[in-house]
């Protein structure tokens, strides 16, 4: 099972000589304007996903492509996550009042899992709270993605004040 969306992994999947299954992509599993398909065929209303971010729901993608390769029949997704609980600090909404939402993110550990949280967000306002256990690495490409959002940046320590420089380098700036 492969996302169809990704060239660097549809690359490497050229040397591998079993069958692949793609989500990600038109005939399988997709992301449409208005929710989740398979060929085609809307299955799952955006409304209706049990977490935010298109990251999510092609992850939702990816386990329903498993559960088809290994011939396991699609639930009703609808009546399937009804009860659908996610995990504690994954873009979890911790008030949203007057004009300002708060989110809880802390799960997101990386630069690439902090980008994708941020996409969820495509018509809010920003102000990213990070920093975290230094662990190098590089967040040249957040603090560019936060640039072009217009994003305000507090760090806490240990690693926020390298992410306050990166975001500066790359045009964020100082509040």
């Amino acid at each position: 099972v492969l996302n169809g969306r990704e060239e660097v992994l549809l690359d490497r999947a050229g040397s591998v000589s079993a069958a692949l299954t793609l989500y990600g992509v038109p005939g399988g599993w997709d992301l449409a304007a208005d929710g989740i398909t398979l060929a085609g065929e809307l299955l799952l209303s955006c409304a209706d996903m049990p977490l935010l971010g298109e990251h999510n729901a092609l992850n939702l993608c990816g386990a329903l492509a498993g559960l088809q390769t290994l011939g396991v029949a699609a639930p009703e997704l609808g009546a399937a996550l009804r009860d659908f609980s996610p995990l504690p600090h994954r873009l979890q909404t911790v008030a949203d009042a007057d004009g300002v939402l708060w989110v809880n993110d802390s799960i997101s550990t990386t630069p690439e899992s902090t980008i994708a949280a941020l996409a969820s967000f495509p018509d809010r306002a920003i102000v990213l709270i990070a920093g975290g256990q230094d662990r190098g690495q590089d967040h040249r490409e957040l603090a560019r993605v936060l640039a072009g959002t217009g994003a305000s940046v507090i760090g806490v320590p240990t690693t926020g004040p390298r992410l306050i420089e990166a975001a500066r380098a790359a045009g964020v700036p100082p509040d």
